[in-house]
């Protein structure tokens, strides 16, 4: 059985980060503000084809784009739910940018026969489709993980928002935990 939209809307129901929200809520002042993070959902994504996690994701989904479409709503789901609960400040931890700086997972694209900017557009496009219709006083930010490395220099990541603290181009974007 293939799983549909709704089962994936049905599985982010009373999502135990909703839970962990509140319990933490009630710690704010007027110098704490309670913020949730959570797997970004690229980061989803490279997990479920992670080693051998591919084989078994194309036996419950032949239809990529509809894992996309059905990770994309349980994130819409869970964000609603947070904000229902007074969340206005939620961080996207996200080691999928990170990985295409290492030679490695280049060279695994390559070998799969996969473009590392096809690879990123997908990544951004399913970030982007779990943030749609997302509140307006909702803070979204990305936590860009590393991890430990051993290339040379900085690792620069490709985002959706510029990568400056405050934004001098006054696009209104926030980027922190870096």
């Amino acid at each position: 059985m293939v799983p549909s939209a709704s089962a994936a809307k049905s599985a982010a129901k009373n999502h135990p980060f909703v839970e962990h929200y509140k319990f933490v809520k009630q710690f704010e002042d007027e110098n704490c503000i309670a913020r949730q993070t959570m797997p970004a959902p690229a980061q989803l994504l490279a997990e479920l084809y992670r080693e051998d996690n591919g084989k078994k994701r194309d036996a419950v989904y032949p239809d990529h784009e509809q894992l996309l479409q059905d990770i994309a709503a349980a994130y819409r789901t869970v964000i609603r739910d947070l904000y229902n609960a007074g969340c206005r400040s939620i961080q996207f931890d996200d080691c999928t940018w990170g990985m295409f700086g290492d030679p490695n997972y280049q060279a695994f694209l390559k070998e799969a026969g996969v473009k590392v900017e096809d690879q990123a557009a997908e990544y951004l496009r399913l970030n982007n489709l779990a943030l749609e219709g997302r509140p307006e006083d909702l803070t979204i930010t990305t936590h860009v993980c590393r991890g430990t490395t051993t290339l040379p220099g900085p690792v620069v990541a490709a985002t959706s928002h510029c990568a400056h603290p405050v934004c001098p181009r006054k696009c209104g974007c926030v980027l922190s935990g870096i």
